[in-house]
C-alpha cells in the first residue's frame, strides 16, 4: 500500500529508482523493494522518502477518496 504510493508519487515528479535511491541514500534494489512492499520501512526514512516527494508522511496512509478531500 505505501510502496505503490510512494512509486505513484516518484514516477509524478519523473525520477528514476536509481535518482530517488542517491536521494534519499539508500540503494535501487531497496527501493524497488520499498515500492513492491517488500522491505519494511522505518519511520525515519520513510519522513526522509516524504520530504524528497514533497509530501507528508501521512500521505502515504491516506485513501485516495481522503487526498482530493
Amino acid at each position: 500500500m505505501i510502496g505503490k504510493k510512494i512509486k505513484e508519487k516518484r514516477s509524478r515528479r519523473g525520477i528514476t529508482q536509481e535518482k530517488f535511491a542517491e536521494m534519499i541514500g539508500c540503494s535501487q534494489s531497496n527501493v524497488s523493494k520499498y515500492e513492491n512492499d517488500e522491505l519494511g520501512i522505518d519511520a525515519m526514512m520513510l519522513l526522509k522518502i516524504a520530504n524528497v516527494l514533497g509530501c507528508t508522511v501521512d500521505d502515504f496512509f491516506r485513501d485516495h477518496e481522503q487526498e482530493g478531500a
